[in-house]
């Protein structure tokens, strides 16, 4: 199986990225790369279904473990954050639920606002009664005390929404929480997830 190298993305500005970031997933000769409608992709030989077996995220083998579309998305989203990886998933809800079931054991306690979206909150309440989640809902979410307040019991969360839905209440800053304010994330070693929705034209969720 052939291993395809990925560019150095560093120097590019983000209109390059945009473009050019995820090209290495396409090994067609299509210069746009075509969209893929299959659920699953042939195998040439047995020896590369064994190389696939021992794959994380094969993006030619089965579409819900992996798609070449995906992985483009995947690494375009990376390089233009600034980050290792991405992850593509079908929903907001399906991303939360995937970090919440990663970062959160039985009894740890998250910190949310108390304008969170109803899906959210309704998972935090299913995870309360499984796993014995313990959740404080901040109100005034622009006021530090009160993050702070919540956050003097020992916590593995917090979750924030930026920007806020424009007709929710109370919308949070994330300059609350960039250096130097964050004193609660140093100190307590708290992970902070930032669920940032995309607006306009470009409809999606970063989390």
């Amino acid at each position: 199986m052939e291993v395809k190298k990925k560019p150095v993305t560093t120097t590019w500005g983000p209109t390059t990225k945009a473009v050019h970031a995820g090209m290495h997933e396409n090994t067609s000769r299509s210069v746009t790369t075509p969209i893929y409608q299959t659920s699953t992709f042939e195998l040439r030989e047995n020896r590369e279904g064994a190389e696939f077996a021992n794959t994380i995220e094969p993006s030619t083998f089965y579409t819900r473990w992996g798609n070449p579309n995906f992985a483009e998305v995947e690494s375009v989203i990376a390089a233009l954050e600034g980050a290792e990886r991405a992850l593509v998933t079908s929903s907001g809800m399906a991303a939360t639920a995937t970090l919440f079931e990663t970062f959160l054991q039985t009894g740890d306690h998250v910190i949310v606002p108390a304008a969170v979206y109803m899906g959210t909150e309704q998972l935090l309440k299913h995870l309360t009664a499984t796993k014995n989640i313990k959740v404080t809902f901040i109100h005034n979410t622009l006021d530090m005390d009160e993050w702070e307040r919540a956050a003097s019991v020992p916590t593995k969360l917090l979750w924030i929404k930026h920007p806020q839905t424009p007709l929710w209440p109370s919308p949070t800053s994330v300059k609350l929480f960039s250096w130097p304010n964050a004193t609660i994330l140093k100190r307590s070693q708290i992970t902070l997830l930032l669920h940032r929705f995309i607006p306009a034209l470009l409809s999606g969720e970063l989390i």
